[in-house]
């Protein structure tokens, strides 16, 4: 039943960012081709671009939990990765098209994949487990010790939902 449910919430997932595609690349989406080199993007293209267009994968930001799911469903019917592989190509989509929300990523995510300060997380975090939520890019702004020009430049990287 769960094995069920998985493949179906990933088809139903997969299915909305194939099918909405143009609007998510009107919204800060990532251009495949200017994906910086390294080994994950040689895995990314060499797997996904079997059965999926690349602008369709890449086109929304999804965390490191997600694109973990994802990469192992597709892993489990039958793509052809490695399984050492697995980890480098889930770790390449969340740093490089991946998205962080700022009320549930730990303090390491926050800086990994969110781009974060050592200081910056450290905020966030103090201020969460003061029972403080952010639900806007401008409540995250208020925030003492968060550098808003950078916050701005990297502002399709966060999430807070």
């Amino acid at each position: 039943m769960y094995r069920t449910a998985t493949l179906v919430s990933t088809a139903a997932l997969l299915l909305a960012i194939a099918a909405h595609g143009r609007a998510f690349a009107q919204q800060g989406a990532v251009d495949p081709a200017a994906l910086p080199d390294a080994e994950g993007k040689a895995i990314l293209t060499r797997v996904c671009a079997e059965c999926h267009d690349l602008q369709a994968v890449v086109v929304k930001r999804l965390t490191q939990r997600q694109w973990r799911d994802i990469t192992t469903d597709m892993a489990s019917r039958s793509a052809r990765i490695d399984a050492a592989e697995i980890p480098t190509l889930i770790e390449y989509l969340a740093q490089n098209v991946g998205h962080v929300n700022v009320n549930k990523a730990t303090e390491a995510e926050l800086k990994t994949y969110g781009g974060f300060s050592p200081a910056e997380a450290t905020a966030i975090i103090a201020a969460r487990s003061q029972g403080q939520t952010f639900e806007t890019l401008d409540a995250l702004k208020a925030l003492p010790g968060i550098d808003v020009k950078t916050l701005d430049a990297r502002k399709d990287r966060i999430a807070f939902k």
